[in-house]
């Protein structure tokens, strides 16, 4: 017999209560179970924290962060890279460090450090105070194989030796900045206190107290008059002991020359 309107209305909304009374419980008992996991979890961080414990970390999860750096004098071990003073810094969050991913085909890692040298090895020479930025590259001269003046750019093994065409040594001068993701070519000098923009390609010599960026890096501009950058060269800041750069620290935050050439003079004479 079939049901009439009224019967099925009545139905579907009997229905339609159990069905809502069912989601109803099930999402009680979801929020229920949530809450003991998120009670569980704080008192387990209450009970590490408690005891000095560190949060656990996830596999392969490390103690990198953007927010720290590596002292370059902590953890160069390549006999030719030449370090000047204790300061200069890699952002190395984001890669296996320094020697293994920003410093590339240079003769003395841990691979090729006890290879008996075929040419003479171009150095790299980091002043102090050297800030570079994350994932950075300075290439230097190990794979300059590729003779462009051949008719072939393979690097045949039979005529390794005569291929083989070194640039100089690379030299980051003190106090410059590299930024994020630049790349240094082999045989460029980064004057003292000179900014490289990121992602910025660095084929020349790049003057001190000057920016450049691009691909290739042109020059932007100046960071400084002629005259206060000449006057910062003749100080020779990065030269002075570690006594009288902390005591002028202030001063080299700053940018009133006059007020620095006369602390410095000051300083000297009273040391003197």
């Amino acid at each position: 017999m079939a049901l009439s309107s009224k019967d099925l209305l009545k139905l579907v909304l009997s229905t339609t209560v159990l069905s809502i009374t069912a989601l109803s419980k099930m999402l009680q008992r979801i929020w229920a179970g949530w809450n003991t996991l998120r009670e569980n979890l704080r008192a387990n961080r209450l009970a590490r924290k408690k005891a000095g414990q560190t949060p656990r970390q996830s596999p392969g999860q490390s103690d990198k962060h953007w927010s720290t750096v590596a002292l370059l004098h902590e953890t160069v071990t390549n006999p030719n890279i030449i370090l000047k003073g204790t300061h200069s810094y890699y952002s190395d969050a984001y890669d296996d460090g320094f020697e293994q991913s920003v410093v590339r085909y240079l003769l003395g890692d841990e691979v090729s450090r006890h290879w008996k040298p075929r040419w003479k090895i171009d150095k790299l020479f980091i002043g102090d105070y050297v800030c570079i930025g994350a994932e950075a590259v300075i290439l230097m001269g190990g794979n300059h194989t590729h003779r462009h003046d051949w008719f072939s750019l393979y690097p045949f093994a039979d005529t390794i030796e005569e291929s083989y065409q070194g640039k100089g040594d690379t030299i980051l001068a003190d106090g410059c900045w590299i930024g994020m993701r630049a790349m240094i070519m082999p045989g460029v000098t980064i004057g003292e206190g000179a900014i490289v923009a990121a992602n910025s390609v660095v084929t020349q010599s790049v003057a001190p107290y000057t920016i450049v960026g691009g691909s290739p890096a042109r020059f932007l501009r100046h960071r400084f008059s002629a005259a206060v950058t000449n006057k910062l060269l003749t100080l020779r800041i990065y030269d002075w002991p570690e006594e009288k750069f902390t005591a002028l620290k202030p001063l080299l935050c700053a940018s009133d020359i006059e007020a620095l050439e006369h602390a410095s003079q000051n300083y000297d004479m009273v040391q003197a």
